[in-house]
């Protein structure tokens, strides 16, 4: 459940964030989805490919998700350096910084948004093969139990980052949370 509070968590900050500097809330939720969705699929066939058969799971999973902390550490400095970036840019090529912007702020987010999302794809079937090997009962009912966790987790972390997170701590505080929740996961 921490891991899906945590995950939604970030997709609500980095839209906030995403807004702030694109004037489209349609481009920045798309942009977004579409990356948050690709990074879980990228996670989810690099765990099939190459993680699944890793000796020690546990270690993976605390590997994983101190990675996930620092990743989406790295997002929110270098979006709240988007502005900055903008204006470099604009200086190099000589065009008007608004000309670029959205497209600018666009990349970026793509770019800082898709190394966490892809350790998220990462966490949820390492998690659930951890969970299989551990569950008696069969594999079937463990993953239902997950699942049902990760999603509730993912519902609260909705609920709580919008409407208490952020209106009581801000939008970098409430990051922070849901990295601490990241860290404490691979204990």
């Amino acid at each position: 459940a921490a891991t899906g509070f945590a995950a939604i968590a970030c997709e609500v900050l980095w839209f906030r964030v995403l807004h702030a500097f694109v004037r489209s809330s349609t481009y920045a939720f798309t942009l977004l989805l579409v990356v948050y969705l690709a990074g879980i699929v990228l996670g989810g066939a690099l765990y099939a490919r190459r993680l699944a058969k890793h000796a020690r799971p546990w270690v993976l999973l605390a590997d994983v998700q101190s990675a996930l902390a620092a990743a989406t550490l790295v997002s929110v400095a270098v979006l709240g350096r988007a502005g900055t970036l903008t204006a470099l840019l604009a200086r190099v090529t000589g065009r008007h910084a608004d000309a670029d912007a959205d497209l600018v702020h666009l990349g970026v987010g793509a770019a800082v948004i898709l190394g966490p999302a892809t350790l998220m794809g990462v966490s949820f079937p390492l998690v659930a093969s951890i969970g299989a090997a551990r569950d008696a009962r069969g594999p079937g009912r463990g993953m239902g139990e997950l699942a049902a966790a990760n999603t509730l987790g993912g519902a609260l972390g909705s609920l709580v980052t919008g409407l208490a997170l952020i209106p009581a701590l801000g939008t970098q505080r409430s990051f922070a949370v849901a990295i601490a929740l990241s860290l404490t996961a691979s204990l």
